[in-house]
């Protein structure tokens, strides 16, 4: 993003804080899936426990569809809580509307994570988690750089350059693969 200028950098950092938060509502998916699989698991009873787990995805992929119309709707107003100068704002109201198409495969995601961790499997969402990032850094590129706007040892790889916009494309095209 830093090759993109100032104006983009400010308007994803603005979009950070307001992510940051979103993502504080996904926690009540995790913490609530982790202590009631948890239990069930340790009881024994591993039908409930699989049913609390499907209660839980589904609880998550309903929070994160909330999350993606709500803060669709609201990302110009939320944007313009941070006061940002008019190229800031569009940038960054472009730029959150495309990161909450993301939230809703990320609540799923926090869920799912959460009901192997309560059944003891920690690193299966590890696993996941780290090839979500490795995909996104791999493909950012290719969102963010017009044709010939960014080479690695003479190699182009800009394709699409869709600036700040092409990096939370990547990002949630990432999350939900």
């Amino acid at each position: 993003i830093g090759h993109l200028g100032t104006a983009a950098v400010a308007a994803v950092a603005v979009c950070g804080q307001i992510l940051f938060i979103v993502f504080g509502l996904s926690m009540i998916v995790h913490t609530g899936a982790v202590a009631i699989v948890a239990r069930r698991v340790g009881a024994g009873d591993r039908a409930q426990a699989f049913a609390s787990s499907v209660h839980a995805v589904c609880l998550g992929a309903l929070l994160g569809l909330a999350v993606l119309v709500v803060g669709h709707a609201s990302a110009a107003a939320v944007v313009g809580f941070f006061d940002p100068d008019d190229a800031v704002g569009a940038l960054a109201v472009s730029y959150l509307r495309i990161m909450y198409w993301g939230q809703l495969p990320l609540f799923v995601s926090v869920a799912l994570g959460a009901c192997y961790q309560a059944a003891g499997d920690t690193r299966t969402p590890m696993l996941v988690n780290v090839a979500v990032v490795v995909l996104n850094g791999l493909i950012d590129p290719f969102f963010i750089f017009p044709p010939a706007g960014l080479a690695v040892a003479g190699v182009p790889l800009g394709w699409l350059g869709w600036g700040a916009d092409g990096a939370a494309a990547a990002a949630s095209l990432s999350g939900a693969l």
